[in-house]
């Protein structure tokens, strides 16, 4: 802005100079990230396999994509069921309503897996 002072319509005075103040600009929130997930799942299935920014940026937004149609599916389910909590259950059927077919059913198998590896882990340090 050429270094004049930010003049907001809600100072008093009704605008111009502000007396001094400064006003501080909100930033954006940052938009969470997929894509070191995304490089380590690659190397882990094609070790000798790269992904361009462009591409990268792409399956990120495809990513966030797909888990905001979950979110909000699951929300849905919940609410129709007066529940205030999401749970796995609501999760692995927003997965089936979400997803075709055999991907569906890839998801909740590696979703329930991840369900049952969490579960173990914490009653196992319940007992320590």
């Amino acid at each position: 802005m050429g270094g004049k002072d930010l003049a907001t319509p809600f100072a008093k005075g009704g605008g111009g100079k502000m007396g001094g103040k400064t006003v501080v600009k909100r930033s954006k929130k940052k938009k969470p990230s997929y894509q070191s997930y995304t490089y380590k799942v690659l190397k882990q299935v094609h070790k000798d396999l790269g992904m361009s920014k462009k591409s990268m940026q792409i399956f990120d937004n495809f990513i966030a994509d797909i888990l905001e149609r979950m979110a909000m599916e699951s929300s849905k389910l919940a609410k129709r069921q007066k529940k205030t909590t999401l749970k796995a259950r609501e999760m692995m059927t927003s997965a089936k309503l979400v997803l075709p077919g055999e991907l569906a059913r890839h998801a909740c198998a590696q979703g329930k897996k991840a369900v049952e590896k969490f579960s173990a882990a914490t009653s196992a340090s319940e007992k320590i």
